[in-house]
């Protein structure tokens, strides 16, 4: 496959949108060529921000959903697309916000940042987790709700709150797990590095590599 430069895939991206406004693209091709020019786009990012003989060699990417209080809720929240990628010298990160109904850019137009950390500023990698309070509470409202008006929802009452209790148990049961990369200096501007997804292919695979090259504390 041809590797385009990050400039031809956003004109390739735009392209998608407009034929799919147009009814000449379907959803399904749609969503698949979408998916498969934004991450080529990080990748093309990803390398036109390496250093001379500085190579590629492993890449992650996990995209979260945020939403926040004053956006409706009819809405389709707003999705922040993480992308790690590991070279011999570094790891490098990208992170934009994705916004339903416009091209994916990866510029300052959808707040694009990108840094990274040394190989050899990195002291260790630690792992975090996090009991889902959002899936938590979400599953406890829904059974309350149900509870306290199962007079008027024989039928779904009970399903409701089973569901609910299923729901706020996977977020007790089930923490969010991530990996942080501990640094031995400041970390990067954005922020530390982490791992999300951690149990993913991607994600287990970038964790060894890294474990094979940071160096021990002497």
């Amino acid at each position: 496959m041809t590797e385009l430069d990050s400039g031809s895939i956003r004109r390739k991206l735009q392209g998608l949108y407009a034929r799919h406004a147009a009814k000449d693209l379907p959803e399904r091709p749609f969503r698949r060529a979408l998916t498969e020019y934004s991450y080529r786009l990080y990748r093309a990012v990803a390398r036109e921000a390496l250093k001379p003989g500085e190579t590629l060699l492993h890449e992650h990417h996990i995209m979260q959903s945020h939403m926040w209080w004053s956006q409706s809720f009819l809405k389709d929240p707003n999705q922040e697309l993480i992308s790690l990628f590991l070279t011999d010298r570094r790891l490098l990160r990208i992170r934009s916000l994705m916004v339903p109904g416009r091209p994916i850019s990866c510029d300052a137009a959808d707040e694009t940042t990108v840094d990274s950390l040394y190989l050899d500023r990195m002291r260790g990698l630690r792992v975090h987790r996090q009991i889902r309070t959002g899936e938590v509470l979400v599953g406890a409202v829904m059974a309350g709700g149900a509870f306290v008006f199962q007079a008027w929802l024989e039928i779904t009452g009970p399903v409701l709150m089973g569901l609910g209790a299923l729901g706020a148990l996977h977020g007790l049961l089930w923490p969010m797990r991530w990996v942080e990369v501990e640094a031995s200096t400041a970390p990067p501007p954005q922020g530390p590095m982490r791992i999300y997804a951690s149990r993913r292919k991607s994600g287990r695979t970038l964790i060894r590599l890294l474990r094979e090259r940071i160096r021990p504390a002497t």
